[in-house]
């Protein structure tokens, strides 16, 4: 009965007229279009090869399964304007070999890479560039005859000549005669742009009037790109700020090109260097210039250079900790190095991480330390860098990578060479890279550099762009001052297998390690031949192929071949298995003239001073960074981004504890205080926190006992500082003051403060401001009892808060303890302010303590007895407002919106999960194998404190908790807060307690959303080593190429509104749609990426803390200006928020009935430095001595703020552009009586200034200062007794 109901519908359905109207035309319209395809198969199905490659010259497609057989058939079309849209489908798409092909005249496949494309905007005119005859695909469509002069080898794919320029509506307008269309092949036909548009009807409208026959307009807009290409012609565009900037496009200088910031995939307009779309395959290196891939013919006619590099890679902590590899194998490799260099005068090496040379020189008699520093003099040694360690650049602040360059470049002008200084940085190792870390080479005086760690596809483009080689600028600076020389390495390793040419198998036989290796364990990757009379003569040939071909990549013909590995040359015999086999080939090629080449070893900066002494070439200048990192498809090393969360906290935590510490000593030591005592502890504090910026350490990328190993001596280094301040503290107050009431717990690796036992007579307390300038902070104390008093010299009752503290909220444990007291401190520029809190008598009623409710489950409220004088009820939204805004939270006690000058704002804050593949994702390696899943559970139970002060909501989840705080911005007492990390308007602090144990599930992340109404589209921006702002793209299709690291914040912004996230710790973002931003907040991988058997994070403890700033600014009346499109650029309350983060109050307490010495506190600074303006350290450079001056350190930085857009902090004056600063009159007590201008580190002089002299600092300017200071002298009082 069921079938003949179907039945009557059916046809029922059939007799509608409605439903014919609309079915006739398709299926008439289908019938044609599958006729025509039927006919054009036919006309062109009788073809050879010959004929095919006829009609394709003289402009007739192919079409079809012709088409999608024999074009290009693996690879679409990569430009700036389709990196973050869909990947195209692929037809046929063929195995790795065959991808990125063009038919030849024999019906071959021909590898080559897609044809060179440019950015387009609105407006602009932007130029491609030329194609090498090696890249040039045989079908390449000339319409006419005409090619640019002097092109020689270098022939274009040109159109008919014209030029097409897009208005805000690109559209086109009129056609000029000097410029031609590019055309070229990609699998979805014949393309000539590089901008996507909505439909294939728009772009193809937008190539009328170029002269290109409608079918081709029709095929080329079906990939729905348009590229223009201008010959060579300067380009005219305008910069954010309304001026016009002029920059060669593509200027031909014989056979190299300079290459416009416009014209890359990395410029200005783009954004940043971010890799193209990962749904793409894309050639790996050695596919770039494999074998079966001709290169030009005259590379080899011409003579090339070959430099062997020999190095080893040692890190200071990976599969082994720092002792285990010096005395298992760094120690034997630097006593080889300096016996192989002794006995072959002609050997050269490289090294790198000076944390190992200082340990080593530690081991070392006199006459060993003098031949080294004879091998360093001579240039035969050269310590490349310089830095404690070889850092990691996306999780590191820039005050941590700046502390470990100065310390190592000190060390080696302290030990090794007075006149010592950088020449080359060698960074080959960590994971992708920050233009912040290149800025700060630059600013050391390093004026080259090699990487090798960036996205394969984005070395790809590079590659065939020749432009591996570049002057690596800022994104503010348009003149190139900023500039550093780069030179990345095509390679995925910096092995001799992977570094001297395409191909591994041949390049492996020239890494004469395995010579003795594999006669010793048998287990052999490489079989080596060693190098006699009968074979060097094949040998040489086969080097010279490997490096020709590799010298086709770049413009210069000078090549690098990496001699080493890691930790490499632990035996004698593999010294002179490397020397003596190069040395036979080096000899017999350079008496060769026949073989046109020389090769010899050098160390870095003779290869890099040799290809920059090329005056023929003129190197690109380009600009951004380089993350994320991948190495192969679809394996996105953003995971190391949050992995290890708990020591990346802790290693901030001691950043601050440093920076405190540093300039206390230095300031007591200049007024002659008895601290030099403590020189020797703060040094090695020191060198154990720059141990941790290692590109294996902070990233949390070490096995576990390893990673246990640096977490030690992170605390050790926490504890030592923390004593160290207290002594220092203890003398500046003459207050008998206990350690630092913050000491670390090691249940949850942070720093938790310790409860303060109140008695009836007076507890002294000594909050210290590390920040250069007046403040009034938040102060919370853990005390045993709610019933105290709270004063101060100036005030003698301080209002403040009593919460009840609950470590756990089970039906088990509800009891109270301890007690947080919220109070707000006012504290000198760089001083301390003294406090006095005493117990008081119990009362039934105390109005300080805040009203605590309790919310929920239905049903389920009596099964936890609460503490007196609380509610409980059942759960349901609810509202919390303060006297500058209100928040709503849902009933499981999330963030809902807020409510602010009469409008509403969406801010939804989620947890969520992603599961990881397993075995795929890792501590590298990111890779989920879905879209999150929200965490929901029935067993949500909610706390809510409402106080004079603040409000805070605590939701308890199975596997975490989630606390919000939000605060008035007035105290009690109506004095207006004055800085936005006090109790402040618009922001919300949101601390986070992770448990992944509970959830009983392996290779998981768990992240926090908090999605808004902000219209932000497909743009975020997250900071670069907390220096600058990056702006960054969404790409669609995969979820972990969308993730950067957070040093210190991300933020989105629309016309109206800005959101940023601020964080203590470093960490992983991204905002994954419009309006939201996403952070991982810890991992628990099980499993191992295959990129090194570090085995996952097993060691994930039981709780890992995070701590955020949620800052909601908004401006009414004006746009969002950006300085740069390729970065963002912060308010300056922004700025002050990631300041007091990184830099929280400390707190030190004295037991004593009566104070040692009336004091009210104290500044340290005569004068505060401006809001725009960082201290970013303020350092001892020398143990002190009996010397009356004390030398020193003074690092200032200005920061680039948007005062037009965003709200300025009412404690900064009424011009906070205000920069200038005054060295001789800064600090309290002293008299400087030298300041020298200095390169970063202090190597370089830059001339002396008068110390009463007033300094102005650019936007962005990091200036460092040597100074020279001593007590200052006091009046003489006079003689009473004299008339």
């Amino acid at each position: 009965m069921s079938t003949a109901i179907r039945r009557s519908n059916v046809i029922g359905l059939l007799k509608a007229r409605s439903i014919w109207r609309t079915v006739v035309p398709i299926l008439t319209a289908g019938f044609g279009a599958f006729l025509l395809i039927v006919w054009t198969q036919h006309l062109y199905s009788g073809e050879n090869a010959e004929q095919v490659e006829a009609r394709v010259q003289h402009g007739v497609p192919l079409i079809g399964q012709e088409r999608i057989r024999k074009i290009n058939r693996g690879s679409p079309l990569m430009t700036p304007s389709n990196l973050f849209d869909d990947p195209m489908p692929m037809h046929d798409t063929p195995s790795a070999p065959d991808r990125i092909k063009g038919i030849t005249q024999d019906n071959k496949f021909l590898e080559f890479p897609p044809i060179p494309v440019a950015h387009m905007q609105s407006g602009h005119e932007v130029a491609t560039q030329p194609l090498p005859t090696a890249w040039t695909p045989a079908f390449a469509t000339e319409h006419t005859s005409s090619v640019l002069p002097d092109a020689g080898h270098e022939p274009y794919a040109t159109a008919p000549a014209m030029k097409v320029q897009l208005d805000a509506k690109h559209q086109a307008r009129t056609p000029a005669p000097e410029s031609k269309v590019l055309l070229g092949a990609g699998h979805k036909g014949p393309f000539v742009a590089a901008r996507k548009y909505s439909s294939p009807r728009t772009a193809s409208n937008v190539l009328r009037g170029t002269g290109l026959h409608m079918r081709d307009r029709l095929l080329a807009a079906r990939a729905r790109h348009i590229m223009v290409t201008p010959s060579g012609d300067t380009v005219k565009r305008k910069s954010a700020a309304g001026h016009v900037s002029e920059r060669q496009s593509s200027t031909k200088r014989g056979s190299q090109e300079m290459l416009s910031s416009a014209d890359m995939l990395f410029t200005l307009l783009n954004g940043s260097m971010s890799p193209f779309d990962p749904g793409h395959n894309v050639p790996s290196y050695q596919e770039i210039f494999g074998t079966n891939s001709p290169r030009p013919a005259h590379l080899d006619k011409e003579h090339i250079t070959v430099y062997i590099l020999p190095h080893s890679h040692n890190d200071p902590g990976w599969l082994q900790t720092f002792e285990e590899y010096y005395t298992g194998s760094t120690a034997a490799i630097l006593n080889n190095i300096v016996q192989g260099l002794q006995q072959h005068p002609d050997w050269k090496f490289i090294w790198s991480e000076m944390s190992f040379l200082h340990r080593w020189w530690q081991d070392q008699p006199e006459e060993i330390r003098a031949v080294f520093r004879a091998l360093v003099q001579a240039g035969r040694l050269e310590l490349t860098t310089g830095g404690w360690v070889m850092p990691d650049e996306a999780n590191t602040h820039y005050h941590a990578v700046l502390d470990q360059l100065i310390e190592g470049h000190n060390w080696i002008r302290e030990n090794i060479d007075p006149h010592w200084k950088p020449a080359s940085s060698w960074s080959n190792d960590p994971f992708g890279y920050s233009s912040t870390v290149a800025h700060l080479y630059q600013l050391s005086g390093i004026e080259k550099m090699m990487i090798l760690r960036v996205h394969y596809m984005l070395k790809y483009q590079l590659a065939r762009k020749k432009a591996l080689q570049f002057h690596w600028n800022q994104p503010w600076d348009s003149q190139g001052n900023s500039a550093i020389f780069a030179h990345m390495e095509p390679a995925t390793l910096y092995s001799t297998k992977h570094s001297c040419g395409p191909s591994e198998a041949t390049c492996c036989n020239f890494d004469f390690f395995y010579l003795s290796f594999c006669a010793f364990s048998g287990n052999c990757e490489c079989k080596v031949e060693e190098i006699t009379r009968q074979n060097v003569q094949d040998k040489a040939v086969d080097l010279l192929d490997q490096a020709r071909s590799k010298a086709s990549l770049f413009q210069s013909k000078t090549v690098a071949v990496l001699n080493g590995d890691d930790f490499r040359y632990t035996s004698t015999a593999e010294v002179s298995a490397q020397y003596e086999n190069f040395k036979l080939l080096m000899d017999h090629i350079n008496s060769t003239p026949a073989l046109r080449a020389t090769v010899k070893f050098g160390t870095l900066s003779d290869f890099l001073q040799a290809v920059r002494a090329d005056q023929s070439v003129q190197y690109p200048h380009l600009y951004g960074d380089f993350f994320p990192y991948s190495d192969t498809m679809n394996a996105y090393w953003t995971g190391y981004f949050s992995s290890r969360p708990h020591h990346k906290r802790i290693g901030r935590l001691v950043q601050s504890a440093l920076h405190t510490a540093d300039a206390l000593f230095t300031i007591a030591s200049a007024r002659g205080l008895p601290v030099a005592n403590l020189y020797r502890n703060l040094t090695l504090a020191r060198h154990e926190f720059n141990l941790f910026q290692h590109h294996d350490a902070v990233t949390g990328t070490s096995r576990t006992f390893v990673m246990a190993d640096y977490l030690q001596r992170l605390l050790w280094a926490y504890a030592t500082l923390s004593d160290l301040t207290t002594t220092i503290l203890r003398q500046l107050s003459g207050l008998a003051l206990l350690r630092d009431t913050s000491v670390v717990d090691m249940a949850y690796e942070t720093v938790r403060t310790k409860a303060t036992r109140v008695r009836q007579r007076a507890h002294v307390l000594l909050v210290f401001n590390a920040l250069p300038r007046a403040e009034t902070r938040p102060v919370k104390l853990l005390v045993n009892s709610p019933y105290i008093s709270l004063s101060s010299c100036s005030t003698r009752s301080i209002p403040f808060q009593v919460n009840r503290v609950h470590e756990a909220f089970t039906a088990s444990n509800v009891s109270v303890s301890d007690y947080e007291v919220l109070f707000e401190a006012k504290l000198p520029a760089l001083g301390y302010s003294v406090f006095t809190v005493q117990a008081l008598r119990p009362k039934r009623f105390f109005s300080r303590m805040a009203k605590e409710t309790f919310y929920f489950p239905k049903g389920q409220a009596r099964q936890y007895p609460v503490p007196r004088n609380t509610a409980a009820k059942a759960k349901r939204p609810f509202v919390l407002s303060t006297n500058r805004f209100s928040a709503s939270f849902s009933a499981d006690g999330l963030l809902r919106s807020i409510q602010t000058q009469g409008k509403t704002v969406q801010l939804q804050v989620s947890f969520i999960t992603y599961q990881e593949v397993a075995n795929v994702g890792g501590a590298y390696i990111f890779e989920p194998a879905d879209h999150a899943s929200h965490v929901q559970s029935s067993k949500v139970y909610v706390r809510v404190l409402s106080g004079p002060m603040c409000h805070s909501v605590t939701s308890y989840w199975p596997m975490f908790n989630h606390t919000v705080h939000i605060c008035n911005s007035t105290s009690t007492t109506g004095t207006t807060t004055s800085s936005t990390d006090s109790l402040s308007d618009l922001h919300i602090r949101i601390e986070n307690s992770v448990d992944l144990k509970s959830y009983h599930q392996l290779d998981v992340d768990f992240g926090m959303r908090v999605a808004s109404a902000v219209r932000s589209k497909d743009v975020f921006y997250t900071d670069l080593n907390s220096f600058q702002m990056a702006r960054r793209r969404r790409f669609p299709s995969m979820i972990s190429a969308n993730f950067y690291p957070m040093t210190s914040l991300s933020y989105i912004e629309d016309d109206e509104w800005r959101l940023s996230l601020h964080t203590v710790q470093p960490l992983g973002v991204s905002s994954l749609r419009s309006g939201m931003l996403e952070v991982i907040l810890d991992r628990y991988m099980a499993g191992d990426d295959g990129r090194g058997p570090v085995g996952g994070t097993p060691d994930c403890h039981e709780k890992s803390l995070s701590t955020f700033e949620l800052v909601l600014e908004g401006n009414f009346n004006a746009p969002v200006f950006s300085a740069l499109p390729s970065s963002g650029v912060l308010s300056l309350g922004a700025h002050l928020v990631s300041e007091r983060l990184l830099h929280p109050v400390q707190i030190l307490s004295s037991p004593a009935r009566r104070l040692a010495k009336k004091t009210c506190g104290q500044g340290l600074l005569n004068r505060p430095l401006p809001c725009s303006v960082q201290l970013v350290a303020l350092r001892p450079m020398t143990a002190p001595s009996n010397r009356r001056q004390s030398q020193a350190v003074a690092i200032f930085h200005r920061v680039a703020f948007d005062h037009k857009s965003f709200s300025t902090p009412a404690t900064c004056p009424a011009h906070p552009a205000d920069s200038t600063i005054s060295i001789g009159k800064l600090f309290s007590g002293l008299s400087v009586s030298q300041v020298k201008n200095t390169s970063l580190t202090c190597l370089y002089g830059q001339g002396d200034i008068d110390p009463a002299a007033d300094i102005n600092l650019k936007p962005r300017e990091l200036q460092s200062f040597l100074i020279s200071m001593q007590p200052r002298e006091q009046p003489a009082k006079p003689n009473k007794g004299l008339s």
